[in-house]
């Protein structure tokens, strides 16, 4: 189905179309618009619903799943800082390991080194 098709009730016509013209009757052009077209329109509803849900499962799939660190597991803590300059961007990233101090709200943690010192608070993304 053409958009147009279910916007207007029937197809586009160019005036080069006109050579072919087919004589429709306003009674015949009522009907179709009255009757087959919300037929037509809940159809392809269902199709474009059918086809999003497809393709919210296929990248649903793809979604990276959300890790929990416990406490004592090592990680790498990524330097955001570093990714946004020019001058540094063959310079390493990412700064570790460090080993988890203590598990926070809403998926924050406190880090320590490998010596055992605590880091202070930062903003900190972990992998």
């Amino acid at each position: 189905m053409t958009p147009f098709l279910l916007l207007y009730g029937r197809e586009a016509k160019l005036p080069i179309d006109t050579m072919e013209e087919v004589d429709v009757t306003l009674k015949d052009r009522l009907q179709t618009i009255v009757d087959d077209l919300p037929q037509i329109r809940e159809s392809t509803r269902q199709k474009v619903d059918l086809e999003q849900s497809k393709q919210k499962s296929r990248h649903d799939r793809h979604l990276r799943k959300e890790v929990q660190f416990s406490i004592g597991d090592k990680v790498l803590y990524y330097n955001a800082a570093m990714d946004k300059q020019w001058s540094g961007k063959l310079n390493p990233k990412w700064k570790g390991p460090y080993y988890i101090h203590q598990v926070l709200l809403n998926g924050s943690y406190k880090l320590r080194t490998i010596e055992g010192n605590v880091l202070r608070t930062l903003l900190m993304e972990i992998y």
